[in-house]
């Protein structure tokens, strides 16, 4: 009797034991499992466009330079003012331009015996006076310019004279624009200025004007290579100007743009969300696929950046479900529950 009393007890543990450990399965089963959301990979095209920037300018301006310092008197136009071939810009004010001329040239010591072989780098524009001459206002006076003209017709987009101002030689003081035709003059990163051609197209946006999208041709690529600072680092950039094909009311001279060089389609990849997406240590990009419940990484190659995801190019298969979130997953071939399974 004792015997079977033992019996009967030793059961009555076994099965408590059992009991125990089948009720404490589910709660670590829960610690280590990690619950998740799936997604087909989506289907994109890899682009070989080229990405350029720069500005809207002008196809035809002409810019007023001096050929000596003068002081500006009366200024008849203002920035927007259309003006016509040989129109007055402004008066010249020829006591003030002449006093100021001797005063430069004795502060620059070029007229120490007071000839005026020592100016010649200022009074180019002065061919009547010989090395014989001396200067004087008077000398001055009567052969300086009367008058500051406009050398073409169309409208003052910019303007450097102002009364009583001296305005140096060989600067521009006034530029004037024909606004009907604009061109942009963009740029491109020399890795890449091989692939770009007159003919190629271009689609571009002004960040004046938001998300209106303009067309554009390639016209001519620059022959040099010139360098440009982009933050704190410089950048060789190759030059190319682009044409204007679609009309655009809105784009202004000086805006800022933005845009792509069409090169045609790529190769076609596999897309996945960037936050199924990760980086180890090394370098290697990964995500987690669902199979058979398991949460399992599958190092991938990415081969470009697309408003909706990342391009995989290498390592997914388009029956993959792609677990979305990999912060969701502690450890590779974790068990992983599915919460809501969905399609991109």
């Amino acid at each position: 009797m004792w015997f079977h009393w033992k019996k009967r007890a030793a059961m009555g543990l076994g099965t408590l034991a059992l009991s125990v450990f089948l009720l404490a399965v589910p709660a670590l089963l829960a610690q280590s499992a990690a619950y998740v959301e799936l997604v087909r990979p989506g289907f994109c095209t890899l682009s070989e466009d080229i990405y350029v920037n720069g500005e809207v300018e002008e196809t035809i301006r002409k810019e007023v330079t001096l050929s000596l310092p003068v002081v500006a008197g009366n200024v008849w136009v203002s920035v927007g003012d259309w003006v016509e071939v040989n129109q007055p810009l402004a008066e010249v004010d020829i006591p003030a331009t002449s006093t100021a001329l001797l005063q430069l040239a004795e502060t620059l010591e070029l007229l120490p015996s007071g000839s005026i072989a020592a100016m010649a780098g200022l009074t180019q524009g002065l061919p009547e006076l010989t090395s014989e001459e001396s200067l004087s206002l008077s000398s001055l006076e009567n052969l300086l310019p009367r008058q500051i003209l406009a050398p073409a017709s169309g409208v003052v987009t910019s303007l450097e004279l102002s009364p009583g101002t001296l305005a140096l030689p060989q600067s521009a003081v006034c530029t004037i624009s024909r606004l009907e035709g604009l061109r942009l003059k963009m740029w491109v990163e020399e890795t890449w200025a091989e692939q770009v051609a007159p003919g190629d197209q271009v689609l571009f946006k002004a960040g004046a004007t938001g998300e209106e999208t303009y067309a554009g041709t390639v016209t001519s690529v620059f022959p040099t290579a010139s360098k440009t600072l982009v933050g704190a680092s410089q950048q060789t950039v190759v030059g190319l100007y682009v044409s204007v094909d679609t009309p655009a009311p809105r784009l202004r001279p000086g805006y800022t743009v933005r845009g792509v060089v069409r090169k045609g389609a790529g190769e076609q990849a596999l897309l996945a969300p960037y936050e199924a997406i990760r980086q180890d240590e090394d370098g290697q990009e990964y995500l987690y696929v669902w199979e058979q419940g398991r949460a399992v990484r599958r190092n991938i190659l990415t081969g470009g950046d697309l408003t909706s995801g990342a391009a995989v190019i290498q390592g997914l298969s388009a029956e993959d479900f792609i677990i979305t979130d990999a912060s969701s997953v502690p450890e590779d071939g974790c068990l992983a529950v599915v919460r809501q399974p969905r399609r991109p």
